[in-house]
């Protein structure tokens, strides 16, 4: 799923005329960082959500996991944990459940809680799991 939406932000970028350093440049996101995504790193959801909101469009488009680009911007936007929570008890799984779908340590899910986010391909597996789209989950929507 990486390699789609690096696939999907390359050609995003070259429609806009813009040169890969250009656009970092634009979204303030480090070039070596994003160039990290290539090869050993994950974009972080910050880092996915500022790129969707530089394009004015869905994550789950960013994915070809839509072929919708639009998004219908919560006007009250929630954190990725509260998300969570809503949907780990409609869909009555706990978190060591969750975990053991995700492949991570219980810990991991446990340090959500805090503030922290998961990586971004524990997120698509989040929304595969609750059958949600990836701006729901992170609280860009409400849809």
């Amino acid at each position: 799923i990486k390699e789609v939406f690096l696939a999907t932000l390359q050609e995003m970028i070259k429609d806009r005329g813009l040169s890969f350093r250009a656009f970092s440049a634009e979204i303030g996101i480090n070039r070596r960082t994003m160039n990290r995504w290539s090869f050993d790193r994950s974009p972080s959801i910050e880092s996915v959500v500022r790129i969707a909101n530089y394009f004015n469009c869905s994550i789950d488009f960013l994915l070809e996991r839509s072929d919708c680009p639009e998004i219908n911007v919560s006007k009250n936007p929630s954190t990725f944990y509260e998300r969570y929570t809503l949907l780990k008890e409609r869909n009555r799984l706990s978190d060591r459940q969750i975990a053991k779908l995700c492949t991570i340590a219980p810990s991991t899910v446990s340090n959500w809680k805090n503030g922290a986010t998961p990586n971004f391909e524990i997120t698509v597996k989040l929304c595969d799991i609750f059958y949600c789209s990836f701006d729901y989950l992170v609280g860009r929507s409400d849809t």
